[in-house]
């Protein structure tokens, strides 16, 4: 919708208040709209309101999927509740352990917060449970490894 885009708008130009009220219009006239949903997410995280954000994720599998969503991630990093981001993504992994994104999220959010050694701990998780993957996440933590110039 026209205000979906006009939240993205005021977001880049860095117009924090505008892009809040734009995705709270957004999402009020249409709730089923997932652009509008995750923006509104975005904006009540931004505009101090974690607690509103997360009570629009109700369910295990909603959860599973607000939480793998790196808009919103990155919105509780930028909001500068990394701490808030990673409980819940760690609670979330105890609630539906084989989601393989939820675990690859937290390797993400870990190592972007400047701690390689426990996203890459994590992304050895995602082998054990789906070894099909290993040859890719090895990839992954090599790459991790040689970034953060870890042996």
């Amino acid at each position: 919708s026209f205000l979906n885009f006009a939240a993205i708008n005021e977001l880049k130009l860095g117009n924090k208040e505008k892009f809040i009220e734009y995705s709270k219009k957004a999402y009020a006239l249409n709730p089923l709209d997932e652009q509008a949903y995750v923006l509104n997410i975005m904006g009540l995280i931004q505009s101090g309101n974690p607690d509103g954000a997360e009570a629009l994720a109700t369910t295990t599998a909603a959860r599973s999927k607000y939480l793998t969503n790196w808009s919103i991630v990155n919105s509780y990093l930028d909001a500068k509740l990394s701490n808030r981001v990673i409980s819940m993504i760690q609670g979330q992994i105890v609630a539906d352990p084989y989601t393989l994104d939820l675990r690859s999220t937290l390797a993400s959010v870990y190592v972007k917060l400047g701690n390689p050694q426990a996203g890459i701990k994590e992304l050895q998780e995602i082998i054990k449970i789906a070894p099909q993957y290993k040859t890719t996440i090895e990839q992954a933590i090599a790459q991790i490894k040689a970034e953060a110039k870890i042996k």
